[in-house]
């Protein structure tokens, strides 16, 4: 060897070609998987939905509906109320509040008339939701 000859040394062609193509795959994947939600989905935060429970559905002329509190989540305020999947015009006071505590129970009553085995929804503002089969 002279002395005019430098040694070389680092990654070889082959090696620095495999790592340029593996960062440019994690690249596309990453932007893939923020433009389609993948990511965002996972990471943004969740709200908290109540936790209700049916516990009583009254049937015959003048219905009513007994709904119980499990877990206060963001807004526990009963919104909607259904039979058999369509919507009723119900009185909804007294309702839940976004002082509402677990146990508290609200009971309300719509027109109409409900019979036994006809289905009643209840939705929360927030997105809790409960059923029960009249009886």
């Amino acid at each position: 060897m002279s002395i005019t000859s430098r040694r070389r040394s680092g990654v070889s062609h082959i090696v620095g070609v495999m790592l340029m193509i593996i960062v440019v795959v994690a690249g596309v994947f990453l932007i893939w998987a923020f433009t389609s939600g993948y990511i965002g989905a996972r990471t943004a935060p969740a709200t908290q939905t109540s936790l209700i429970q049916v516990i009583a559905v009254g049937v015959g002329a003048s219905p009513s509906c007994s709904v119980q509190l499990f877990t206060v989540g963001s807004d526990p305020r009963i919104v909607a109320v259904y039979v058999n999947g369509a919507a009723t015009d119900s009185d909804l006071d007294p309702n839940f509040s976004k002082s509402s505590v677990k146990g508290d129970i609200a009971t309300f009553d719509w027109t109409g008339t409900l019979g036994v085995g006809d289905v009643v929804k209840v939705v929360c503002a927030d997105g809790g939701a409960a059923s029960l089969a009249a009886t």
